[in-house]
């Protein structure tokens, strides 16, 4: 399956959402996110060929910011581990839109199935291993920072 999608870039990560949260600072590096939350991404087949893999504060500041909601509420519940219905609702958006990031005109498509909880989020992650990941820190105006990592069977 090399080949078929799309690794992101600093700049398309940047881009992309720069164009949800404004003024964002990406920086590439780290490991893929041991604890936090997943989204599956799957081909016209329903198979299984990218996750993104997000940590918590990714998650809160994300989900908080595309509603425009209070930081101090976001950062409440990222110290919890546990998000509001809207903060999750809002966070599958941000992967659905980040699903972009995997494709391009000659690529081929695919789409976001769901996301994945933290208690599943190693299994789901192991299938993945072998192939191409990069991850990026990314701060959000106003909010903070967080991790996202992108993976591609």
């Amino acid at each position: 399956m090399p080949g078929k999608f799309v690794t992101p870039t600093e700049k398309s990560v940047d881009d992309m959402l720069g164009m949800l949260f404004g003024d964002v600072t990406v920086t590439t590096g780290g490991a893929v996110p041991a604890e936090g939350f997943g989204a599956r991404m799957i081909d016209d087949e329903n198979q299984l060929v990218a996750m993104i893999v997000c940590d918590y504060p990714f998650v809160g500041f994300s989900g908080a910011a595309l509603s425009m909601m209070p930081a101090g509420g976001a950062e409440d519940m990222i110290a919890e581990k546990d998000f509001s219905k809207t903060i999750m609702d809002n966070f599958y958006e941000v992967m659905n839109i980040c699903s972009r990031l995997f494709m391009s005109d000659t690529s081929e498509h695919l789409r976001l199935e769901k996301t994945v909880m933290p208690d599943s989020l190693a299994g789901e992650i192991s299938a993945l291993a072998a192939g191409t990941n990069v991850t990026f820190k990314l701060a959000i105006p106003k909010y903070g920072s967080g991790n996202i990592s992108f993976l591609i069977a």
